[in-house]
């Protein structure tokens, strides 16, 4: 059922309007060159507190196993570790005519299967190698030839993305963490290399590689310019066209207090930027245009208006021909590169597996390489051996401020029609606001019997779902002188989003689809998604004792178990937790290759301080 189907958008779209008006007011506060640099001396400690980075990386250790010679450029095949033994491969190109130090562009890339062999970004490189430049194109992680899951060919881009994020994320890590880090650490092989100029060193990036241009930007004094495509709009307008993103393009927190896309390219004002995009991009062009117009602004207070540019082409999602000849011109501009036509030459795309670094094309085959899962395993472990002991108040305090719970209040309910649920079972039904603009179901089994109040009975079942409390109660049989409710708790139930995804099947557990977006959206505010659902849980059971149920019996079923656990443990004395089994732990599902809770269940951080079977004794 879909009742409250379009609950979570609107829930979503209100946030966001409400932090574009605190936006606003923040902005035009900003009138003086001070004003703007203490601005940016806000968003750099947001940036510090959004993605965690190593304390050590450890040595580069770059070689060079293989050359591709042509007539005007040399493309050296490159690796190097951006962590120990977890290595990078790259595509250096080479201008064969040069003088003098060249400018270095490192080139990330978007989601590309191929990764740096895929057409448009040997274009890009090939353009401005011929201009003078030096160009690195590294592989993503789950791209080209960096997957890390070479046992599921199914599981790659931007589903191997997602995937990792989720297996981090209990950690306190985060993907986008780890792909800018490895941006970074591109950049420090670039300024190893004789050719190039540490003064001029640029940055571009289509779609994906957009996000990871624009995040780089942001954290990294070493650029000299930057140019994302087909990337920057407003986050906002994201939320109002219900467009899911990958993980790495959620910045943990940067959406609070009205924060936006724009301050990703504020914070290194007024160094040179060229936004770009399409006119048909799914990144809304409209938001494009105000993030352009919002910068120019700063950048007119900072007393360099022209340095900052914005193109927008005819056509759709794309690193497209012309968006790329407007990034050459932009990086001539910028790095003062001999005259040259804007047009891009001829060029010839060169096979993957001439480009490939390892010789079985794959990092997962090359010896003394190190998986990510080798990594999570390492960080759990450090993570395990460093929790102190703390008392159940202390951990609940803790735990209260992962999930972002206060104080819960007894909600205001409505009555709702009852319905009739297979084989004439029939369901009371009550809507609970647990907060503004959230309306959770609290449904009543009862055969044969209407409710059109909230009644009380000496035990009281209050049943946590799996997906959706109707459909896996309608065949419990009804004891006598016990109520059996049921909680469609945020997202599921009947408040399971009608929207955000129009696929022919709709996958709560999908990588991609709305259960992940709306997640992504509460971490984008830097707010728990699974603490608004413990909220939900916690408000019913305030509603249930108000209303005469003093003996409450939590029960719950698949993923249900995990909030219900929580919500045991933050109600000391005033719910019984009855659970068929243990409801699994997160070190095993960060330790999981093929995690499969979904990542609404992953408290970002809570094995910094417990995991589910201590909470479980607790209980």
């Amino acid at each position: 059922m879909a009742v409250f189907g379009d609950m979570l958008q609107e829930y979503y779209v209100q946030k966001f309007t409400r932090m574009a008006k605190v936006r606003r007011r923040r902005m035009a506060s900003l009138q003086t060159p001070e004003d703007v640099r203490r601005y940016q001396q806000e968003l750099r400690q947001k940036l510090a507190e959004a993605w965690r980075f190593p304390q050590e990386c450890g040595p580069l250790r770059p070689r060079i196993v293989g050359v591709l010679d042509f007539p005007e450029y040399i493309i050296e095949k490159v690796i190097f570790d951006s962590r120990p033994d977890f290595p990078v491969c790259c595509s250096l190109y080479l201008p064969k005519r040069r003088r003098s130090r060249c400018p270095g562009i490192l080139e990330l890339l978007g989601h590309a299967p191929d990764g740096k062999a895929c057409p448009e970004y040997q274009a890009g490189a090939i353009a401005l190698c011929r201009r003078g430049c030096v160009v690195l194109l590294p592989d993503p992680i789950g791209q080209g030839e960096r997957t890390q899951y070479p046992e599921h060919p199914e599981i790659f881009n931007c589903r191997e993305h997602n995937l990792l994020n989720r297996r981090m994320l209990p950690l306190g890590d985060c993907f986008g963490a780890w792909r800018l880090h490895d941006a970074r650490r591109c950049l420090d092989y670039l300024l190893t290399r004789p050719e190039v100029d540490s003064r001029r060193l640029g940055v571009m990036g289509n779609s994906g590689g957009g996000t990871m241009t624009t995040l780089l930007n942001a954290v990294d004094e070493r650029l000299s310019a930057a140019a994302p495509n087909c990337y920057i709009t407003r986050w906002w307008r994201n939320v109002e066209n219900e467009l899911p993103v990958d993980a790495e393009q959620i910045p943990f927190g940067m959406a609070a207090d009205g924060g936006d896309m724009a301050d990703l390219l504020l914070v290194a004002a007024p160094r040179p930027v060229l936004i770009s995009g399409e006119k048909n991009d799914f990144f809304d062009i409209r938001g494009t245009r105000e993030v352009f117009a919002e910068v120019q602004r700063i950048y007119t207070i900072l007393g360099y208006p022209e340095r900052v540019q914005l193109w927008v082409g005819e056509g759709s999602h794309g690193f497209n021909l012309a968006a790329r000849e407007q990034t050459y011109k932009f990086f001539q501009q910028c790095f003062s590169l001999p005259a040259a036509s804007p047009r891009e030459e001829p060029w010839q795309a060169v096979p993957k597996e001439q480009l490939d670094c390892f010789p079985a094309g794959q990092v997962s085959a090359y010896p003394g390489a190190r998986n990510i899962s080798a990594f999570l395993a390492e960080d759990l472990q450090r993570l395990q051996a460093a929790r102190g002991q703390r008392s159940p108040a202390e951990l609940r305090q803790a735990l209260r401020r992962k999930l972002g719970i206060a104080a819960v209040r007894v909600p205001h309910y409505r009555q709702l029609r009852p319905i009739y649920v297979g084989d004439g079972r029939l369901f009371a039904r009550y809507a609970l606001q647990s907060e503004p603009g959230i309306l959770t179901t609290l449904c009543l089994a009862a055969d044969n019997q209407s409710f059109f109040h909230l009644p009380a009975a000496e035990r009281t079942e209050l049943y946590i779902p799996h997906q959706d409390s109707k459909s896996e109660l309608q065949k419990r049989v009804l004891q006598p002188g016990e109520l059996l409710f049921g909680l469609d708790y945020r997202g599921v139930g009947e408040s399971t989003p009608a929207g955000c995804d129009q696929t022919p099947t709709r996958d709560f557990f999908q990588l991609y689809q709305f259960d992940y977006h709306y997640d992504s959206l509460s971490q984008l505010l830097g707010e728990s998604y699974l603490g608004g659902r413990v909220r939900d849980i916690l408000a019913a059971i305030k509603l249930l004792r108000q209303a005469g149920n003093q003996n409450i019996i939590l029960t719950a079923a698949g993923i249900g178990k995990i909030p219900a656990l929580l919500v045991a443990f933050l109600s000391p004395g005033k719910v019984k937790l009855a659970l068929p089994e243990d409801s699994g732990s997160y070190a095993e599902q960060v330790l999981k290759e093929c995690n499969d809770w979904p990542q609404s269940m992953h408290l970002k951080g809570i094995l910094e301080i417990t995991d589910l079977p201590e909470i479980l004794q607790l209980c």
